[in-house]
């Protein structure tokens, strides 16, 4: 048989393990396997399998590709491997190779039709509808980051020193940067050679005592008229003789202005008598004066014509003892308020209810502040015993109410200095400050001082009443502005608690008392000290004591 000379190309084959590469001679067209070669063209070139990476014309020898995925075409690829003649059974190859090419292409279609409705069985029962997407010129692919520089995002102008391309800018970031770095290290400095400077510790320590002692609790009638008016129209008929009513009222009306205090709302009546340069009324009242002074006319008016304890208190206890009321209370006068009582020192040696305060207070008269004639609140004051009773720490007792304190005592001791602290004696706080400022400013405006002023300074003269009662509204005005009034560096503070309801009670006098109990939960004493430190690192001491 004669020879036909041949080229040879590659055939590849590929599959999911392996990849089979061989040498196969192609005929000529001039060869006496014209025949098969028209064969070849006739069953194979029409219909090529899609796994094709080109479409050969068999023609001219072309280098071709299969991809076998059975093991019928890596059988097939493996008789090209054998030596090429022309012979019918190599024409018989070649239709197996056709045959098997068919087959594969067949395959592949039911594989592609089954995936294609599994696809359509999943979205119909897990409710994934296909997005399919026509025109993808507009998507780009997102610019990778500089894993590089990654890290250098966090410090900005470290960043910009990075990434800049000139040497102006370099310089430029690097000066920023020094100086960043700079005021880093100097503040770093300074608040920590403050820190070693003033290192304070605080030692909270919460004791248990036999007893402790009461807040200076005291009552106060709300409006400043709960007088014995009769007492006072008394001595006014027994100085001036027989005069009219209306000349007692507006006298008695123009020694509760004039004496400093607040809740005179209701003798708006009287205001054209204090206002207006009346020459009666100052001629009445230096008659009724005499030879006493401003001082002893006020006290005349709220101290002998005042209200007295027994008619003030109805009933107290301790516990389940009742005491007298009057042996544990003494009458002081508050700024603004008027007089008062005042509950002198006293201790509770038993928890809770065992040592409890119950009060009973009768309800006084009020000509001139109400409209009803009597008193509509009870006011009460919680304070230290040593201190002055400012405005602040008050409570509103109404009638028909069941009112319940429970106190908490603190007791704090602080450095002395710029800790926020003022150093004044024992038990004296803010309330005797604020009280002084608001007396000096009183003080700095009239050239004069009030009765009922505890400190009052040498050789000046007690306020006249038409003074204070033309000057009201100033009076009343005690805000200072600003108020140079710290709290003291050791002092006790009283911490309250009110729960108020409505009284039950069947007894009908009961609801026209004001009533109070008031005691500690528990003898418990919580004690603040403030010291510096010793140690500049505390809490390495501590961690070596483990």
């Amino acid at each position: 048989m004669q020879n036909q000379s041949c080229d040879t190309k590659n055939l590849h084959c590929k599959s999911q393990k392996y990849t089979v590469k061989r040498n196969f001679p192609l005929p000529t067209s001039s060869s006496p396997t014209s025949t098969h070669s028209s064969c070849r063209k006739s069953q194979c070139s029409k219909n090529p399998p899609e796994h094709w990476s080109n479409k050969p014309s068999w023609d001219t020898p072309e280098s071709f590709s299969i991809s076998a995925t059975s093991a019928e075409s890596v059988f097939a690829l493996e008789l090209l491997t054998r030596p090429v003649r022309t012979t019918p059974a190599r024409v018989s190859q070649f239709t197996v190779i056709c045959l098997l090419c068919y087959v594969h292409f067949v395959e592949r279609n039911i594989l592609h039709l089954q995936e294609e409705r599994f696809s359509s069985l999943s979205e119909h029962y897990f409710h994934r509808p296909a997005v399919q997407i026509k025109d993808t010129s507009d998507f780009e692919e997102k610019p990778k980051c500089s894993c590089r520089f990654r890290w250098a995002y966090e410090l900005h102008g470290l960043t910009q020193f990075l990434h800049s391309k000139t040497l102006a800018e370099r310089i430029l970031w690097a000066i920023v940067i020094v100086f960043c770095v700079i005021g880093a290290v100097t503040n770093f400095y300074l608040v920590f050679s403050e820190y070693l400077s003033r290192q304070t510790a605080t030692l909270m320590t919460i004791k248990q005592q036999r007893r402790l002692p009461f807040p200076g609790i005291t009552f106060c009638p709300k409006n400043v008229d709960a007088l014995d008016l009769a007492g006072i129209s008394k001595d006014i008929q027994y100085t001036l003789g027989n005069v009219s009513k209306t000349t007692s009222s507006r006298l008695l009306s123009l020694m509760l202005t004039g004496a400093g205090f607040n809740s005179m709302n209701g003798m708006q009546k009287h205001e054209s008598y204090l206002r207006s340069e009346d020459k009666s009324l100052r001629k009445a009242y230096k008659k009724w004066k005499g030879r006493r002074s401003t001082e002893e006319m006020f006290e005349i008016i709220f101290a002998e014509n005042g209200y007295r304890c027994e008619n003030f208190f109805e009933v107290c206890y301790y516990g389940s003892r009742q005491f007298n009321c009057c042996d544990w209370f003494e009458p002081v006068y508050v700024m603004l308020r008027g007089r008062c009582f005042r509950m002198k020192k006293k201790y509770q040696v038993d928890d809770d209810e065992e040592g409890k305060l119950s009060f009973t207070i009768k309800r006084l008269k009020s000509p001139y502040g109400d409209p009803t004639g009597e008193q509509p609140q009870l006011v009460v004051y919680i304070a230290n015993h040593n201190d002055e009773i400012a405005m602040f720490h008050r409570y509103y007792l109404s009638l028909n109410e069941w009112n319940r304190m429970r106190f908490r005592l603190r007791e704090t001791k602080m450095l002395p200095g710029k800790e926020g602290c003022s150093q004044r004696p024992y038990g004296v706080g803010r309330s005797t400050c604020f009280f002084d400022s608001w007396h000096k400013k009183i003080r700095d405006h009239f050239k004069c001082t009030l009765f009922y002023a505890q400190k009052k300074p040498e050789g000046m003269p007690v306020c006249d009443p038409f003074v204070i009662a033309k000057n009201y509204q100033l009076l009343v005005n005690y805000s200072i502005e600003p108020i140079p009034c710290l709290p003291s560096c050791t002092r006790l503070d009283y911490t309250v608690d009110v729960f108020t309801s409505e009284l039950a009670t069947t007894v009908a006098a009961d609801r026209t008392r004001f009533h109070l109990e008031a005691s500690y939960t528990d003898l418990q004493r919580r004690q603040d000290v403030v010291g510096r430190s010793s140690d500049p690192f505390p809490s390495w001491r501590v961690w070596r004591r483990y």
